[in-house]
């Protein structure tokens, strides 16, 4: 029962995060992003994930140690991955 717990806590702490960081990366990134609110969690995960892949490439053991480093980052690739998909949904619209 208590791993039960410990998952389901785990699980809504990621979707609370995704949620957190993809709103402050569409913040970022100007003009229109219509996406809702399960894209948002996803793309913040996705983003974070992201961000701590390159932090921990980049600064090694010593990332693990930095929240606010951590935190840019992850906006930081999730902004990039937010842009990307405004761009991509603007040019698929242009064609057609």
């Amino acid at each position: 029962m208590r791993e039960t717990r410990v998952v389901l806590r785990l699980v809504l702490e990621i979707i609370l995060s995704g949620l957190i960081v993809g709103a402050l990366a569409r913040l970022i990134v100007p003009g229109p992003n219509p996406m809702g609110i399960g894209k948002t969690i996803l793309v913040g995960i996705a983003g974070s994930l992201l961000g701590g892949l390159l932090g921990r490439l980049v600064f090694g053991l010593r990332y693990s140690y930095s929240f606010g480093l951590g935190l840019v980052l992850a906006v930081g690739c999730t902004a990039v991955i937010v842009y990307v998909m405004q761009h991509h949904e603007h040019d698929r619209h242009r064609v057609t």
